[in-house]
């Protein structure tokens, strides 16, 4: 081993014994946090929410940067100054303990932090594990906290993983803390309102309010990054690359469909995952398949827009209790959509999609080949997807819901 390399192992072991202690203190911290946050309710919010901070205690990307990036714009297009704060903000650092270390840091620079807010109206957070700092600074700045809640860690990593997440007693008590010190609570499914219920939170403060698409970027006039031959269909996939996304599936169903309408179809699988490389091996030498990794979020509905058909074939254990930010991207791009029938997708897509049973690749095989076969279908499937998402799924549908409920919460109509 060479003296950089040396080097570059110590250093690289400094900065892990420093993320690790980092994590410990915040964790230490926010067991007393505990203690004196449990008891603390949060105000409802009194008049127009004029300025908020909008807070996520982890790094965002895919479908969750899509939907801080959203509810930001929506917020933003109704007058509302967002003041935000996340892992991908100047206050980013990297590390093992990502978000527990970031916790620990903020409350640490709790000036700075203090000075870059400002003066808000209200504290608006995304419920993450091991993070107390949304609830410590509403009562700081004694303003209303709202949350978002995308689901519990604990949850999904013994559904998906079959095993329990790190220190997680702790992490279900901040959560619960969380939960009971905001004012409101908004979630992206009825499944998680569900579950929000059976954990003992009160129904009257949770609305379901799904997730949307920015028709800026998405819409049926984008224009488009890669070409396709004159005559031949292309069926779409965008997402990670993974089981439970329904990756599988999908590659089963697709490869009888390869066989069946040889020449007359191609596939375009965009983004990535722990089932890429495998993905890729599989089609290697079929040149149908078009792969072409991850892209930046303005150039998705770049490539989307070729297709004709676009899949989105979750494969939850159980119900899906997200809310795919896919579904009313691939319906902004006036696209036939095929998409699991689980979770809240049936409600989401109506009359203007086709459902399949998750994980019955000869029902997806079918559901696709039926489109293939009828282009007229694929049309008003297209023009009834644009039409509803233009109605309800906008990022500015999303932020008139979300502000009309703290106002109902606030009982009040506007500042005077």
């Amino acid at each position: 081993m060479g003296t950089r390399e040396i080097f570059s192992t110590i250093f690289n072991a400094l900065e892990i014994s420093k993320d690790f202690l980092d994590g410990s203190l915040s964790l230490m911290g926010n067991t007393v946090l505990l203690r004196d946050l449990k008891s603390w309710r949060s105000s409802a919010p009194v008049g127009r929410v004029e300025r908020l901070l909008y807070f996520r205690c982890m790094e965002e990307k895919f479908g969750a940067l899509s939907h801080s990036i959203g509810v930001e714009k929506g917020l933003r297009s109704l007058g509302v100054e967002v003041v935000s704060i996340s892992l991908n903000s100047p206050f980013k650092l990297d590390g093992v303990l990502k978000s527990i270390r970031f916790d620990y840091l903020l409350r640490k620079n709790l000036r700075r932090v203090m000075e870059y807010v400002g003066d808000i109206d209200l504290v608006y957070q995304r419920i993450t594990p091991y993070s107390l700092f949304g609830v410590f600074l509403a009562k700081e700045l004694e303003v209303p906290l709202v949350s978002e809640y995308h689901g519990s860690r604990w949850i999904s990593t013994r559904l998906y993983k079959g095993k329990s997440i790190p220190f997680e007693f702790i992490s279900r008590r901040i959560e619960r803390v969380n939960l009971e010190s905001s004012s409101l609570i908004s979630t992206v499914s009825s499944v998680l309102k569900r579950d929000l219920i059976s954990f003992g939170i009160n129904s009257e403060k949770i609305i379901v309010n799904r997730n949307c698409v920015d028709l800026d970027l998405f819409n049926p006039d984008v224009s488009p990054l890669i070409q396709k031959e004159s005559g031949k269909i292309r069926i779409g996939f965008s997402g990670i690359f993974s089981k439970w996304y329904g990756l599988r599936t999908l590659l089963r169903a697709l490869f009888p469909i390869r066989r069946e309408y040889h020449g007359k179809v191609d596939f375009l699988l965009l983004g990535d995952g722990p089932l890429f490389d495998s993905v890729k091996k599989r089609v290697s030498g079929m040149r149908e398949f078009l792969l072409p990794g991850w892209v930046d979020l303005p150039e998705v509905p770049r490539y989307l827009i070729s297709c004709d058909i676009l899949v989105s074939p979750n494969e939850p254990i159980g119900e899906l209790r997200g809310s795919p930010v896919k579904i009313p991207e691939y319906m902004a791009l006036g696209k036939a959509v095929v998409a699991s029938r689980t979770g809240d997708i049936p409600e989401i897509i109506g009359d203007s999609g086709v459902l399949f049973t998750p994980g019955d690749y000869v029902d997806l095989r079918d559901k696709i080949s039926y489109l293939i076969e009828n282009e007229e279908e694929r049309r008003k499937l297209g023009k009834r997807a644009w039409k509803r998402v233009r109605k309800n799924y906008t990022w500015e549908k999303y932020a008139e819901r979300l502000m009309e409920s703290i106002k109902k919460i606030g009982g009040g109509s506007g500042k005077e």
